[in-house]
């Protein structure tokens, strides 16, 4: 009897820690975007409003909230970055919030691993800033997303029933970039493509535009091309050389339509160089 006493309660135990895989109230969610060259991904769990009054009550006013339900929300970066201006170092946060009728604080906190904010401590923040609440069209589960995505900034928003934040992200793209583009020229200084490439960079951020010059004419040098020759004139318009800008460009047309005569075809970029042209003055 002892012994089936002792089976029954080892029984018991073993069949109460079995792991229940069950549907949460409040999914969780992620959202990933590479602003620049930079991934940025955030972790989340989303609640509904469920016919509730949120801001104000759910979710008081002047007091800490973790931002959604279950585990801390995280951002998480692979190089550092600024929000509104102050640096965020690569690594890992919780974002926490104190909303407000008028502004509300967002705190970066190191403490990524407490349940909601009983453990708050401000000693854990490593950045705070202050951004103002905007009205928002109805969204019923909490939703994290990037918008007004760019060369090197996007906003992060958070919105939930009426109301949104933005939070603003910038990011140093020019270091990342043009590190890769030394490291690439430096194993393959003939490659056409590899010169192109960064002589694109140059011409599209406006940024060390006498070297893209260069890369550039060498790369034409080694292979002729029409988009060589348009990337040159890019160049040119944007040290505001506008007559070396419309003759390279002009060389651009002319061989394309080659190219394209030789397949039988129309040089269909045309237009778009034209186009370009008319905007030099």
């Amino acid at each position: 009897m002892k012994r089936l006493a002792v089976m029954a309660i080892g029984l018991a135990i073993a069949t109460t820690s079995v792991a229940q895989k069950l549907p949460r109230t409040s999914p969780l969610a992620e959202v990933e975007q590479t602003v620049g060259l930079t991934d940025i991904e955030i972790q989340y769990s989303r609640p509904g409003v469920k016919d509730r009054t949120i801001f104000g009550d759910v979710v008081p006013y002047g007091e800490m909230w973790r931002v959604g339900a279950n585990e801390r929300t995280t951002i998480e970066t692979e190089d550092n970055i600024k929000i509104e201006g102050k640096e965020l170092k690569a690594g890992k946060y919780a974002i926490l919030v104190k909303p407000g009728k008028d502004t509300w604080q967002v705190m970066f906190s190191s403490n990524i691993e407490s349940w909601g904010t009983n453990d708050y401590d401000p000693k854990d923040d490593v950045l705070t800033i202050t951004v103002k609440p905007e009205e928002a069209q109805f969204t019923e589960n909490m939703l994290f997303y990037f918008d007004e995505v760019v060369w090197d900034k996007a906003n992060l928003v958070l919105q939930w029933d009426k109301v949104k934040i933005r939070i603003p992200i910038e990011v140093d793209v020019d270091t990342k970039a043009w590190a890769g583009i030394e490291e690439a020229i430096a194993k393959n200084p003939k490659d056409a493509m590899v010169l192109r490439n960064a002589a694109r960079y140059c011409a599209d951020s406006g940024k060390r535009l006498d070297k893209g010059l260069k890369f550039i004419q060498e790369a034409n040098e080694i292979k002729s091309s029409w988009l060589h020759k348009l990337i040159e004139a890019r160049i040119y318009a944007a040290k505001k050389e506008y007559d070396s800008a419309k003759s390279s460009a002009k060389e651009a047309i002319k061989l394309g339509e080659e190219e394209a005569k030789e397949s039988g075809k129309e040089f269909s970029y045309k237009r778009m160089i034209e186009s370009e042209m008319a905007k030099w003055k």
